[in-house]
């Protein structure tokens, strides 16, 4: 996906998709991920509906888990599109990785650092636990053969997902982030919330 695309404004996106919807199911699946919720969270219930046939099942269940945090909460401003890799590899391999990821992510600027995932009693697995950030000049400027978990920074500002949304505007002032991330109850992590956002 090309992370260029630029939506329509939100009035004309509302209006277009009424008209024409099987374009509007093509311009989903572009917009990023928080932008396609806010569009969908606009629209009349039956718009929607016949939208989301149109979409592919890994975007549909995006959309939905996006869709389920309230309104004004850090989880509605944030976006699942970003860019992540685990401890053990290799600054060589990191960049590899990342080459592979940045086509289809919104920010490769800060990379996550991520366990493995957990199994949950009920089978499902839990989100990956957040173990710190490498900045992507940390990578290149990094000897090949360093480990990033040599290399991530540990101590993270973070935003839960059941913030109220002006907490966001609050740290991004004070520290001048480019993304922040945004963690569970057990510091899984659940998306990024960026600069752009809290702008908006």
């Amino acid at each position: 996906r090309a992370r260029s695309f630029c939506p329509p404004p939100p009035a004309l996106q509302v209006q277009m998709a009424g008209k024409a919807r099987p374009q509007v199911g093509q311009l989903l699946s572009k917009m990023s991920h928080d932008d396609r919720v806010d569009l969908v969270r606009r629209l009349p219930s039956r718009v929607t509906e016949a939208i989301m046939r149109l979409v592919d099942e890994a975007d549909r269940q995006d959309i939905a888990k996006l869709f389920q945090y309230g309104e004004n909460t850090v989880g509605a401003l944030m976006t699942t599109d970003y860019a992540w890799l685990p401890a053990t590899v290799t600054a060589a391999e990191a960049i590899d990785q990342l080459r592979a990821q940045a086509p289809d992510r919104e920010t490769i600027y800060y990379i996550y650092v991520l366990d493995d995932p957990a199994r949950r009693p009920d089978g499902s697995l839990a989100p990956r636990r957040l173990l710190g950030v490498v900045t992507l000049r940390d990578l290149i400027l990094a000897p090949r053969h360093a480990l990033v978990r040599e290399l991530m920074e540990t101590e993270l500002v973070t935003l839960r997902y059941d913030q109220d949304a002006e907490a966001v505007a609050q740290l991004f002032a004070r520290y001048d982030f480019l993304a922040a991330p945004v963690v569970d109850d057990k510091f899984g992590m659940l998306g990024i919330v960026t600069h752009d956002d809290v702008l908006d």
